[in-house]
């Protein structure tokens, strides 16, 4: 943690110089280098991001003797994604009758990092014209959807593992589902992944099941 923590800082500013060298550059081979730099940099960044998020998973962070409001957390994270996301993306959010006053015992930020990883992987490993499905239910059950290619089912239970990636040329450190999945855990909820999606002939669905 108090390594990933000491890179933040020199990999944003080494972003920010590779950014301003893309802006100014005349020379298009430069720009194009610099592009490169720029990816391996966001990757980088978000290596950094998810080993300390990992070490805040493994401190039982996620635990929380007081419940914690579903929907605003849920709804925080899509504004968040959509935000981020380039190009822009379609998050479509579907509420059951009732899901609105939805609690869960967990800790604030551990909701919002599960929830962050699980739209993330589902954007990152979907085609970009497709929109991401997200839909809550008032038994506290979050599921996230995206379209892919059908994923075998021992390709499925390795991704729970840690840096652990399926057959796919997405980015990515191959922690995001491992968080997920360690906090839930910790407080008694549950991560289910599926392929294909219910009802369909493909797709990819994560299932989460908060604790009351």
């Amino acid at each position: 943690a108090n390594s990933a923590h000491e890179l933040r800082t020199p990999i944003a500013g080494a972003l920010a110089q590779t950014q301003r060298l893309i802006e100014t550059s005349s020379d298009d081979q430069a720009r194009a280098e610099a592009r490169k730099i720029e990816a391996t940099l966001r990757r980088l960044a978000d290596l950094a991001e998810r080993l300390m998020q990992l070490a805040r998973a493994d401190s039982g962070m996620a635990r929380s003797a007081d419940p914690v409001a579903i929907l605003p957390a849920l709804k925080l994270v899509i504004a968040d994604a959509r935000a981020r996301s380039r190009p822009p993306r379609a998050i479509d959010l579907t509420i059951a009758p009732g899901a609105e006053a939805a609690s869960a015992r967990i800790d604030v930020d551990a909701l919002g990092i599960v929830l962050r990883n699980l739209v993330d992987n589902a954007l990152a490993h979907s085609p970009p014209e497709s929109p991401v499905e997200v839909a809550l239910d008032g038994e506290r059950r979050i599921v996230i959807r995206n379209a892919s290619p059908l994923i075998a089912a021992e390709t499925l239970a390795r991704l729970r593992h840690r840096f652990e990636r399926g057959p796919t040329p997405a980015s990515g450190s191959g922690l995001g589902l491992a968080i997920a999945e360690t906090m839930l855990h910790q407080v008694g909820g549950t991560l289910t992944l599926r392929s294909p999606i219910e009802g369909r002939p493909d797709g990819f669905e994560a299932v989460v099941e908060l604790p009351g």
